[in-house]
């Protein structure tokens, strides 16, 4: 009998728990997450540009205008928090990060109350658009800027630009506790 009980126990905890995404707390992040007074801070990595196989990372120019593979960004690689339970991310200056309209472009300026309804997802992905009940989406746009092989990020393709590519963020440090 005990033999019967320790390996139920044993298959409950190696099982996969599968929960519906709205049923799931937006940026709730689970133990392999480093939390502090509130929040999970992450760097991130993009992927999908066609050109550039692999992760490549997410930078800041100055301004706080976020920038993939861009070689020369006085930031080279961005850091960023969220609140555990979701909402609007800061950048590591404490600027606000936003979706600027009407682009939609992702930078963090100074003053700027941050743009809500982002969360990470169990897998790390940076998801945008998650409120009011929503999933949010984990695609994000990005565009040649032009300068030193950057790429701007939007959260929906820019009208009129032809050469922006469907990309995935992915968070190095936080991932929902949801699975």
């Amino acid at each position: 009998m005990q033999f019967t009980k320790l390996a139920f126990l044993a298959a409950a905890v190696a099982a996969p728990v599968f929960a519906d995404t709205e049923a799931c707390p937006m940026g709730v992040v689970d133990k392999r997450a480093v939390v502090a007074e509130g929040k999970c801070c992450f760097s991130l990595t993009a992927r999908g540009l066609p050109s550039k196989p692999g992760p490549l990372v997410v930078g800041q120019l100055f301004d706080g205008q976020n920038r993939i593979n861009q070689s020369n960004l006085p930031i080279p690689q961005g850091s960023y928090c969220l609140p555990i339970h979701g909402g609007g991310i800061y950048d590591s200056k404490h600027r606000g990060c936003i979706l600027t309209p009407p682009t939609t472009q992702w930078q963090c300026d100074e003053g700027a109350k941050p743009t809500p309804g982002f969360k990470i997802s169990n897998n790390g992905t940076l998801l945008h658009g998650a409120e009011g009940g929503k999933a949010g989406s984990g695609t994000w746009w990005s565009c040649p800027t032009g300068d030193h092989d950057g790429w701007n990020l939007y959260s929906v393709p820019v009208k009129g630009q032809l050469k922006c590519v469907p990309v995935w963020l992915e968070a190095d440090d936080c991932f929902s506790a949801c699975q």
